[in-house]
């Protein structure tokens, strides 16, 4: 288990890529290196550890000195079931949720998620499109118990079990750096992003 640190990252690599026809999105080329190498420098300079959740080829994330989890379910529950894997590979009180596929997160994304999480428990990230429910930052013992018991009565989707947690105050506008997007990877995007926060049902 990663050390009881305050924050750690924990990147979701474990999907079947369907849209990208079945293309491991973590390796895709993004700006001379690869989405998740890019993803995790980044993310480094903010956290106290990053985690992958990946189910295949744990040894190409360790030869880049990243620690690489698998799904405690079996057959590829989705991105809960590899959230749930990076809540027990840890013992840090604050985990922040990211999907592989977006390496251009804004630098103070993490701490304005952070700073409504002190006071709610869970918050997530928000772009003009709607709550991205991929991209969050969870007190872990608060949101563990709830998690393993979605997924114990056959919930997959990500923002229906958020749901459960009770909407707080105004989000937070957020705005990346501009970044282009690779026409091999639609799921890359510049967005404005704001903070969602949540907190459990009352």
């Amino acid at each position: 288990m990663i050390g009881n640190a305050g924050i750690v990252a924990v990147i979701l690599a474990g999907g079947r890529s369907r849209r990208m026809g079945g293309v491991d999105k973590a390796w895709l080329p993004w700006r001379g290196s690869s989405l998740i190498e890019t993803l995790a420098e980044a993310l480094l300079a903010q956290v106290d550890d990053v985690l992958v959740v990946a189910n295949h080829l744990p040894e190409r994330y360790a030869a880049i000195g990243l620690r690489c989890v698998a799904d405690r379910r079996a057959e590829y529950p989705g991105p809960m079931a590899g959230l749930e894997a990076g809540f027990y590979a840890s013992d840090a009180r604050w985990v922040l949720s990211v999907p592989v596929d977006v390496p251009h997160l804004p630098a103070d994304l993490l701490s304005r998620l952070l700073a409504s999480a002190e006071t709610t428990g869970c918050v997530r990230a928000r772009d003009v499109d709607g709550v991205q429910p991929l991209i969050a930052v969870y007190r872990r013992k608060l949101a563990l118990p709830s998690l393993v018991q979605a997924l114990d009565a056959g919930e997959r989707a990500m923002h229906r079990w958020q749901t459960l947690w009770r909407s707080m105050p105004p989000p937070v506008g957020y705005w990346p750096r501009p970044s282009s997007r690779p026409s091999t990877c639609p799921a890359l995007t510049t967005r404005r992003w704001m903070a969602s926060p949540c907190a459990p049902p009352i």
